[in-house]
């Protein structure tokens, strides 16, 4: 286990990642280190078969993982290795009470391209970044050459899903 995360709306509001509209928030991120996935994903999320994808993500949450979250690079990555807590989503998804897992699978794509995403991975080693001001800097975020593609990363717990303009409002 990587760690345990908790966020009030207070420190949603403060997140540099969250901006809504809906925020999911992540307590909990298991790895599969350096030995990703590799599997065909869709955009968004999407049910996992039965198979040696759900069979792994089983071997490494104890529990059944139905749904995978596809994420371009490097935010993926940045969810399963850097400072990001939050993943914004344009629609919310009903989560049981004690939270849903799924399965984290990083894109085939790049987001903006090699160079954009290079750019922001060089702001996020060396500090707040002008790309989204006030980020936590990612000291040890890898180069694009090093980000994995097309494969799951790991599974991320979903402990609730906000609002941002209800919950984090000023």
């Amino acid at each position: 286990m990587r760690g345990v995360f908790a966020m009030t709306p207070e420190q949603l509001r403060a997140d540099p990642w969250a901006f809504g509209p809906w925020c999911w928030v992540v307590d909990r991120v298991e790895s599969f280190g350096g030995d990703p996935r590799p599997c065909r994903g869709m955009q968004g999320l999407w049910p996992i078969g039965h198979g040696e994808l759900r069979d792994a993500l089983f071997d490494l949450v104890g529990m059944d993982v139905r749904w995978g979250l596809t994420l371009l690079q490097p935010y993926a990555s940045a969810i399963i290795a850097g400072p990001k807590r939050v993943e914004n989503r344009p629609w919310r998804r009903m989560i049981p009470d004690n939270g849903l897992w799924v399965g984290l699978h990083a894109g085939k794509t790049l987001y903006g391209g090699p160079d954009a995403a290079e750019d922001m991975l060089d702001e996020w080693r060396d500090g707040p970044c002008s790309l989204l001001p006030d980020t936590p800097h990612w000291p040890k975020a890898p180069c694009v050459a090093e980000l994995p593609l097309g494969c799951m990363l790991g599974a991320v717990h979903i402990r609730q899903i906000l609002r941002y303009s209800d919950e984090c409002s000023p």
